[in-house]
């Protein structure tokens, strides 16, 4: 998508299309690929009421939803909405496609059609030369660059700024048209109600007998990814190649309406039933597509699918809702972690993962689940903040007095002596074979093989260190509850709010590198250090949170970015064009409960907490479990 990026893959474990982890030294396991996960939205949420007609993505990648109420055009984040006082003659849509240029069309119940182009709606009734004053229920787009248009009243035909009815001569019934169809072979597929399913070539319409009595009631239509055509009656019916073949309760279908159908990129059918829900299909067999809610239970009127395979559908009175192939995997209890904090997370060379608790220890993963370290050296020591990998492999785990080092192989060391002892280590940096440790005294050590030193004594920052990454040899970047500091060779610079800063607490660091510095930060949003130069960038231009606690790069150009309220996707360059001043807001792909995280808020404060293993997977620690 372009402006708006309604992005579907709920990736919390950032698949990048590898496979997924199972066990100690294989990838840990995400859902089977059949799962889809759900995510809703009302009126409460921004949607101008909760009977939601017509879907349809336009070009620029907006979702348009018609609904009782209004139009809206949602951009995965927030909805706009529409309504008389924006062009439209009337509230209530029933119908909505885009043409060859581009442009979004509207039909509605009293008050004709709408047409938003270049910004703005202009509506056509009989005074504008729209033939009809009946209800627009359905629309399709020709490849000409014709609109059509189902009305109560017949069909109607939009071709070079002119308005045609078309009726009798052509062929057509005029009686209601209650759905259409535009196929890939250029033919128009026109149910009237009552009277069938009729199929027009060069301007003239036949009958299509193959239904039979069922024919006279199609309400809905689709063509697949093969060009079959696909009827939604009583049943569903599959046409292709002159046969018609019909599925129905034998087939795992509701004795129901089948009032929209769509397919996912998957090859997925998906049908929508009057007051029975939606049902999918990969096969001969259709199955409800929820277990519960309005998608189980409640009309669904429209059913679409966007450019990156997720599914829209909305419900009579029952709002909007995304079904996205789950690539998100979220661990909790039911794995076999404690019911705490989670704090850390970092993988051995031998593709172990090592699990850093509030409370409860170090955790690791093994066939399949999670259970306490078992080994003595650590079980007296609970409370882990911060874990990293340095590059021979090795897992370092640190927390309340506390550093432990875990090599494939080899017995686990504990660091508890001084300069360890007494110290609260709440951040670490690998730096090759050496490990950098920040503490909540602000003092500064570090490890290499001549063991553990005190490099800047307690005090040195003003605040606790929270973060630190490496800029060259012997020269750091160093987070704390007050300030930015930059340490080179035992000579420290500050910054603070006089600087620039909205605010000196900061969460997180991640530097680029060119040298850009990102600054997660406790109620200042996402900063950028460039140049010298700051530029926050909060909720006011797009950011669901102004708390700022994991920063974590992707291997495709985006930062990932864990908060309170969940985690965010964003583009590099498009959080770059908010900072350069080329673009005034963000889109960010968003992802929370509704995608599977069963604790929102992402654990901060301590630095590195996010990891990303060799093959590029992001995990996130959260309050409550791993992401």
């Amino acid at each position: 998508m372009n402006q708006a990026p309604l992005f579907s893959l709920a990736v919390i474990l950032l698949m990048l299309g590898k496979e997924p982890l199972l066990a100690a030294g294989e990838p840990l396991s995400a859902a089977p690929p059949t799962e889809w996960a759900t995510r809703s939205w009302l009126a409460e949420d921004g949607l101008p009421q909760d009977t939601v007609n017509a879907l349809v993505q336009t070009q620029d990648g907006f979702l348009w939803a018609g609904t009782n109420a209004g139009l809206a055009r949602f951009d995965g984040v927030r909805f706009r909405t529409f309504g008389l006082q924006d062009g439209l003659r009337s509230v209530h849509v029933l119908a909505l496609v885009e043409d060859r240029q581009g442009t979004l069309w509207a039909g509605t119940s009293g008050g004709g059609v709408s047409r938003w182009k270049n910004g703005r709606f202009t509506s056509f009734g009989k005074d504008e030369g729209f033939p009809t004053g009946a209800d627009v229920i359905a629309l399709a787009a020709d490849q000409d660059g014709s609109v059509w248009f189902g009305t109560a009243e017949g069909l109607v035909r939009w071709r070079d700024g002119t308005f045609a009815m078309i009726g009798e001569a052509e062929g057509l019934p005029r009686k209601q048209v209650r759905a259409l169809l535009h196929d890939s072979r250029g033919t128009l597929w026109v149910s009237v109600i009552t009277e069938g399913l009729f199929r027009g070539t060069g301007g003239q319409f036949t009958r299509e007998e193959g239904l039979g009595s069922e024919g006279s009631n199609v309400y809905s239509l689709m063509e697949d990814r093969d060009g079959a055509i696909w009827a939604g009656t009583n049943a569903v019916w599959k046409g292709s190649g002159g046969q018609w073949k019909r599925f129905d309760s034998a087939s795992g279908l509701p004795r129901s309406v089948i009032q929209s159908l769509t397919q996912s990129s998957d090859g997925t059918l998906w049908v929508g039933a009057r007051s029975s829900g939606l049902y999918r299909s990969t096969g001969e067999r259709f199955e409800l597509a929820a277990s519960k809610g309005p998608l189980a239970t409640q009309s669904v009127r429209a059913v679409m699918t966007d450019r990156e395979g997720s599914v829209w559908a909305g419900v009579v009175s029952g709002g909007l809702h995304r079904l996205s192939p789950r690539v998100l995997q979220y661990w909790g209890a039911e794995a076999g972690l404690p019911q705490t904090a989670v704090t850390s997370v970092a993988e051995d060379a031998a593709g172990v993962f090592f699990v850093g608790t509030a409370d409860r220890g170090i955790q690791r993963f093994e066939n399949g689940r999670f259970s306490p370290l078992a080994d003595s050296v650590s079980a007296n020591h609970t409370i882990l903040y911060c874990a990293t990998t340095t590059s021979d492999g090795s897992v370092w785990i640190a927390g309340e007095q506390c550093l432990f080092r875990f090599q494939p192989g080899q017995p686990a060391k504990a660091f508890l002596d001084p300069p360890v002892h007494g110290e609260a280590i709440r951040a670490l940096c690998a730096d090759g074979d050496t490990l950098w440790v920040g503490t909540y005294y602000s003092t500064l050590l570090k490890w290499d093989a001549g063991g553990v030193q005190v490099v800047a004594p307690a005090g040195s920052f003003a605040g606790g260190i929270s973060s630190i990454v490496r800029e060259a040899a012997d020269t750091l970047w160093i987070g704390t509850s007050s300030g930015l500091h930059r340490w080179e060779k035992g000579k420290v610079r500050t910054w603070t709010t006089r600087d620039g800063l909205l605010t000196a607490n900061i969460r997180t660091l991640h530097r680029e590198a060119d040298g850009t510095l990102w600054i997660g930060t406790l109620g200042g949003g996402l900063a950028r250090m460039k140049d010298g130069r700051f530029v926050h960038i909060t909720t006011r231009q797009g950011l669901i949170d102004d708390v700022i606690s994991q920063i974590m790069p992707d291997d495709s150009g985006a930062l990932w970015l864990g908060c309170n309220r969940g985690i965010m996707r964003v583009e590099r360059s498009k959080l770059d064009a908010v900072a350069d001043g080329k673009s005034s807001e963000l889109h960010p792909v968003v992802f929370g409960r509704n995608e599977g995280m069963l604790k929102q808020q992402c654990f901060g404060g301590t630095s590195p907490t996010a990891f990303k293993t060799r093959d590029g997977r992001l995990f996130f620690p959260t309050m409550s479990g791993l992401a």
